[in-house]
């Protein structure tokens, strides 16, 4: 039990000095506001393991460069400052990590709150970008770009989406090996920050080969950033024309991967391949011979495809 105690009071001590070494100075008016964002950056700053200690002498000062003097005279090794610059329906935040030394600034982060709402995530940005020296844009994910920043894209941490892609591939045939083909898919997708679902209906076709398919698709996002690669699947319906065969329709799955770009734009692009597996096979016609006098077989569809589109 001792060496536990003493592991306890060694954290204990490490915590209290840990924070007696950070102070917070907020730039605010009225003074009921400057408490308010006190409180929101200290619990920002604890999540990002920073913990701010208590200074009454730093609470009453007037100013930033009284503050700056009083952190000098507490010997505090780092010090906050949050100026708080009120716009016309916004307000401006600048987070400062200031040198207790000289009062020098150590480094700058600022972003616009457009709402009360929209306060806490812009505190925990600034937050980010100062205590790991990183510009603040750095920060941007589909569930922490702010109102402000949202606004010209108006975007959304999860929203509707529908787009076109073209397509173009090949499908597995008998007679003529793998047919060429080319068309288009429209989709619609509810994407959240990791995951989108969805359901679309594409078409292709070329000479005799033709294949239209209607699914409903997940995808999985590695990425909250501006791009992500992805990675799915889906299952659905599918229509199939191969010349010398019979038209077969029934059951398929498919497999699907690539990249979403300008995730944080209300218009993105995307760039992937797909394969679709029919779950069903297709027979011959004409009495299971070719023109040539070639034996046909019963084949699986198989169906590649290489798409570039556009969502909105």
């Amino acid at each position: 039990m001792k060496p536990l105690l003493v592991l306890a009071l060694m954290l204990l001590c490490s915590t209290l000095a840990s924070a007696a070494g950070v102070g917070l100075y907020v730039d605010a008016t009225p003074p009921e506001t400057g408490r308010a964002y006190g409180l929101l950056l200290t619990h920002a700053l604890a999540d990002s393991g920073v913990t701010v200690g208590a200074s009454a002498a730093l609470q009453a000062a007037p100013n930033r460069g009284e503050a700056s003097e009083a952190a000098k005279g507490e010997s505090l090794e780092r010090l906050f400052v949050l100026t708080v610059a009120p716009l016309d329906t916004a307000k401006l935040l600048v987070l400062e990590e200031l040198s207790p030394a000289d009062g020098a600034t150590v480094y700058r982060a600022s972003l616009i709150a457009a709402s009360d709402t929209d306060t806490a995530r812009t505190l925990t940005r600034l937050v980010t970008s100062v205590t790991r020296r990183q510009p603040v844009e750095d920060g941007q994910r589909v569930s922490t770009v702010t109102e402000a920043e949202a606004q010209p894209y108006s975007k959304k941490p999860g929203e509707f989406l529908w787009g076109l892609t073209v397509t173009g591939g090949a499908v597995a045939a008998d007679i003529d090996g793998s047919v060429a083909a080319y068309g288009t898919r429209i989709h619609f997708l509810y994407e959240m920050p990791h995951v989108n679902f969805g359901l679309s209906v594409g078409f292709m076709a070329h000479l005799d080969t033709m294949v239209s398919e209607t699914t409903a698709r997940a995808n999985y996002l590695f990425s909250e950033g501006d791009h992500s690669a992805f990675l799915g699947g889906g299952v659905g319906l599918a229509t199939v024309k191969v010349n010398g065969y019979e038209d077969g329709v029934g059951a398929g799955a498919m497999i699907t991967g690539g990249v979403e770009l300008f995730r944080l734009h209300s218009a993105r692009m995307i760039i992937g391949a797909e394969v679709l597996l029919p779950l069903f096979e297709v027979e011959p016609s004409g009495g299971g011979s070719s023109d040539a006098g070639e034996t046909l077989k019963e084949i699986y569809p198989a169906l590649f495809t290489l798409n570039v589109g556009v969502l909105f």
